[in-house]
């Protein structure tokens, strides 16, 4: 009979994508609820929407000024994700063995939050942005609402590339720091 090579549950390729889809969705999730707190805040504060304000009247243009607070806003997302991709690929990692399952968790992580941080941007900007502009009374507010538009959907649009980049090479960072180290069999050194 022809003796099968059955690898333990914890290093099958199918239960470790599994595992690294779990914490990829877990910490996903995570970091769109930071990203939302923080984003909320905003909202209620208009605190982006000053900050463009301000900008504009010192001279720039509105787009200049919203690209610039957009990059800012860009580069703290990226950094939440960067810290919870890498938790992700330590989890999955010291949960599977495999550096692979790692990478596959920042990966997810970064997704996730780039998917759902875009749907939850959009609703942001539709119930708290806009109508802010509208009450500007602005003799060009058809054009100003839609350069804001055209410029968060660039921002996610770009934050969700980086995100799924940032979370994939941080989560393989990740796993290797926690790869399950070899047992020696090198028998103890004797001291002379």
């Amino acid at each position: 009979m022809m003796e099968r090579n059955v690898q333990p549950a914890s290093t099958r390729p199918r239960h470790a994508m599994r595992i690294a889809l779990s914490r990829g969705l877990i910490f996903g999730v995570i970091v769109e609820i930071v990203a939302l707190i923080v984003d909320t805040i905003n909202g209620l504060g208009h605190f982006t929407t000053r900050i463009d304000m301000n900008l504009t009247t010192s001279g720039m243009t509105f787009t200049q000024a919203n690209s610039i607070v957009g990059a800012v806003y860009v580069a703290i997302n990226l950094l939440i994700v960067a810290i919870f991709s890498f938790i992700a690929g330590q989890m999955a990692v010291k949960k599977t063995g495999r550096t692979s399952t790692g990478t596959f968790a920042g990966l997810y992580t970064g997704l996730i939050f780039g998917v759902v941080h875009m749907l939850v941007t959009i609703f942001n900007l539709v119930v708290f942005t806009l109508p802010l502009y509208t009450n500007a009374h602005t003799s060009n507010l058809s054009t100003i609402e839609g350069l804001v538009i055209l410029n968060v959907l660039i921002q996610n649009g770009i934050l969700l590339v980086l995100a799924a980049f940032v979370g994939t090479v941080i989560g393989m960072l990740g796993g290797y720091t926690k790869i399950p180290k070899p047992p020696t069999n090198a028998p103890p050194a004797q001291i002379s």
